[in-house]
């Protein structure tokens, strides 16, 4: 995947936007430099935080209109759930409680490598016997809401704020989201009491589903975008195995990128859930919902789909 970016000279595509003279401050707001003083500090503004924003922006403002920008953020929140849901189960081990650290890593370090290293985590740290032992029955009101509060306000809002003003500041911005997560989740736990025993599980049961449902709808709207043209859905959905020429387009060049991120970070955490099955019938439906659903709703939606299942959502 890594070797793919520098073989097809997409590294040097990428660095070319970050070797312009650093814009000042008063540039943050005009979208038309990369090379901004994200942090102050030289050489961790360029290439590190100036690559990162050309990466995203080479897809959000293609004359192509290349949507998988927005297609991997509302098909990702499916992942980004379950990784918050799994730091907040009692007991659980120090190195999956702090979700924010396996999220940060899924956006610096790419989704498709770093997120096969949770995954393991949830296999060799005893996190399933945990999963079974406190389900998200056992979650108050307060840790119900303060899910969906950090969601809501550290996840979504970011998000549209990073497709609504379409800058590299906000964009950078928005790469700290899962600080924002856990921020929201803390803030929101401090000022609600989570001493009372009311159950949290319809409040998590519905953002389990809406959950679902988003990454559903994303995926059936791109399917229809692409007017039904399997071609098309194939190319942008699925990585070629082929590298690509240096002379291609770089949107398309990280598209290739993209794509294999994807696909390579989804397959391993539903390959996880295969270790919640109890019986060989389990791991049998399991495989069969994947390959059932993934075409029709995307692989997003079924990973979620298990992981209701393992929580008792459905």
């Amino acid at each position: 995947m890594f070797g793919h970016i520098y073989e097809s000279k997409l590294s040097d595509k990428i660095n070319s936007h970050c070797g312009v003279p650093m814009a000042g401050y008063s540039d943050w707001l005009t979208g038309t430099n990369f090379l901004l003083p994200y942090t102050g500090v030289a050489g961790i503004d360029a290439p590190g935080i100036c690559g990162l924003t050309v990466f995203f922006h080479v897809l959000m403002d293609s004359p192509k209109k290349i949507r998988f920008i927005e297609y991997f953020v509302a098909t990702g929140a499916p992942y980004v759930l379950i990784t918050v849901v799994e730091g907040s189960r009692k007991g659980q081990s120090l190195l999956l409680r702090f979700p924010a650290i396996c999220l940060l890593s899924t956006q610096f370090l790419s989704f498709g490598a770093s997120y096969p290293i949770a995954c393991l985590l949830w296999v060799v740290t005893g996190s399933i016997g945990r999963a079974r032992e406190f389900t998200v029955h056992s979650f108050n009101r307060a840790q119900g809401e303060s899910l969906v509060f950090g969601m809501l306000v550290g996840g979504v809002l970011p998000s549209l704020a990073m497709f609504v003003f379409d800058i590299p500041i906000v964009t950078w911005v928005w790469q700290l989201f899962p600080i924002y997560v856990s921020i929201a989740q803390r803030v929101y736990l401090q000022i609600r009491s989570t001493s009372n025993s009311v159950s949290g599980y319809p409040v998590v049961r519905i953002l389990y589903i809406t959950t679902f449902l988003l990454s559903a709808g994303m995926h059936l709207h791109t399917i229809w975008s692409h007017n039904n043209n399997t071609l098309s859905i194939v190319q942008f959905l699925y990585p070629s195995t082929k590298l690509l020429h240096p002379s291609t387009d770089i949107d398309l060049q990280v598209l290739h990128f993209l794509t294999w991120d994807y696909n390579l970070g989804y397959a391993a955490a539903c390959v996880a859930l295969l270790w919640y099955a109890q019986n060989v019938w389990h791991i049998f439906a399991m495989i069969s919902w994947y390959a059932f659903v993934t075409p029709l709703l995307g692989l997003g939606t079924a990973f979620m789909g298990v992981a209701m299942w393992r929580d008792g959502i459905v």
